[in-house]
């Protein structure tokens, strides 16, 4: 049963390392909360259903056509919306608060236009499953884990031996030395959102494949991409890698333990212990 629960935890966690990979380039590039991270997430998934079920695609080609049509909305929705704020001298949190207007309305949009109750991508087809000692695994969960892991890998070996990757790095660890250098801090903060956009669409594509699409998963996954990137930040990558597969695993743990109604309470609990010891640490340092 334990190593059941740390499989499932993992391929879970492999989601959530996407996510926050994504939204910590965003975070460190543009200097604001992306909160409509989740939203980018929500379009992946639904946009997959509507390829896979409304027109009748492969899945996997639907999970890549998502991907990309996502990565391009999104991209538009930054050059228009959050760009212009930043060129105007906009604080950040009022950028972070025009992002979160943008998932409120694209999830008002999404339940507009596909509903409010759960779809599935799958249309009733099971997935192989494969035995492997005590632990079932499905070739979705396979796909899974390859696909992010893979995609993760090749990210940070874009930004570490490409000279497109290495300015890109420039803009998301100090968009001021990187301006200085000659970069397009512009044009390298549109390709950084873009890659950001990019791997949660794709970790949106990648939960539709596990069946049922929620019109509230835009939420469950902005909390859960803030927290991995909190419990990663000090290590780049993989960092988030390690985190999000820690946070998977975590709450399938708890999940077996208590309660399914603990999976989100878990990461709650996180986020709030790291806000109450940042405040708390500040007041000390001040005090000394």
């Amino acid at each position: 049963m334990i190593p059941q629960i740390l499989v499932d935890g993992l391929v879970t966690g492999c989601i959530y390392a996407l996510l926050a990979v994504g939204f910590s380039i965003i975070a460190n590039s543009m200097n604001f909360f992306n909160l409509s991270h989740g939203g980018i997430l929500l379009v992946g998934a639904f946009l997959t259903y509507f390829f896979k079920v409304k027109l009748n695609l492969a899945l996997i080609p639907s999970v890549a056509l998502a991907t990309v049509v996502t990565t391009l909305v999104f991209q538009g929705i930054a050059a228009t919306v959050f760009m212009p704020m930043r060129a105007r001298g906009s604080a950040k949190w009022n950028v972070a608060m025009a992002s979160l207007g943008v998932f409120i309305v694209i999830q008002a949009v999404i339940g507009i236009i596909f509903g409010t109750a759960p779809v599935d991508v799958r249309g009733g087809t099971l997935p192989r499953m494969f035995q492997l000692g005590g632990v079932r695994i499905s070739s979705t969960d396979i796909t899974i884990a390859v696909v992010a892991v893979v995609s993760i890998l090749l990210f940070s070996v874009f930004v570490r031996t490409t000279k497109v990757g290495v300015a890109v790095r420039a803009a998301v660890n100090d968009r001021e030395i990187a301006g200085l250098v000659g970069a397009n801090v512009g044009r390298l903060e549109l390709v950084v959102f873009g890659i950001g956009a990019f791997l949660a669409a794709l970790a949106g594509g990648l939960v539709a494949m596990t069946g049922a699409v929620t019109y509230t998963m835009g939420l469950d996954g902005l909390l859960k991409a803030i927290v991995v990137s909190i419990l990663g930040m000090e290590a780049g990558v993989l960092g988030a890698l390690l985190g999000g597969l820690a946070l998977g695993v975590i709450e399938n743990v708890t999940v077996f333990v208590t309660a399914s109604s603990w999976r989100d309470g878990i990461s709650l609990l996180i986020l709030m212990a790291y806000i109450y010891g940042t405040v708390y640490v500040r007041r000390m340092q001040k005090n000394r």
